[in-house]
């Protein structure tokens, strides 16, 4: 009795204002190229709005990594996805653009790269901050019902002081009826 007292606080603590809510029913509880979308102009959004400093002429981005942290099977390929969409958004965005900020690769995704951008005094400078990505989920199965909430935390941290200057998360629940 007390597992399912957890379990529901923790369902509680993951999915605020979802509470009196149940999930929609769907053939599959997995994330999907909707999520994807989704994921990426909240995720967008709120960088874009987000307080970071008047000075961002300085501010050189690499997407680091995703961390699979759910009970789901998720290829390294799909992880990485969601990451580089939110990259590619960003990128577009013209007001990061003009305020200086720069995204970079990874220096596994390109090959013959040093990793080092010029900056606008022509120095060549590496990555200042990091952008990740942790996803988790939390399940619930009844004999009727498979119910799988998730919650996918991105942030963006200083990479000479490891705070986080940034962070935001979305959630999502999904649930499939069982067989009858």
């Amino acid at each position: 009795m007390a597992a399912l007292w957890l379990t529901l606080g923790m369902v509680g603590v993951l999915l605020p204002g979802c509470a009196g809510n149940s999930a929609p029913i769907v053939q599959t509880t997995l994330l999907s190229s909707v999520d994807l979308e989704r994921m990426t102009d909240e995720m967008s959004a709120s960088l874009i709005a987000a307080e970071l400093g008047d000075d961002l002429s300085d501010m050189v981005i690499v997407t680091d990594r995703v961390v699979n942290r759910t009970n789901h099977i998720m290829d390294e390929g799909e992880r990485e996805l969601f990451l580089t969409a939110l990259r590619q958004q960003l990128m577009a965005n013209g007001a990061l653009r003009d305020q200086g900020v720069i995204f970079v690769a990874r220096p596994d995704e390109l090959t013959g790269y040093t990793g080092a951008v010029p900056n606008e005094a022509g120095a060549e400078v590496g990555p200042t901050h990091a952008l990740t990505a942790t996803f988790r989920t939390l399940t619930n199965v009844t004999r009727m019902v498979r119910e799988d909430a998730y919650l996918a935390a991105f942030q963006l941290s200083d990479l000479n002081t490891n705070v986080v200057v940034w962070e935001d998360a979305y959630r999502v629940r999904y649930a499939v009826e069982r067989g009858r």
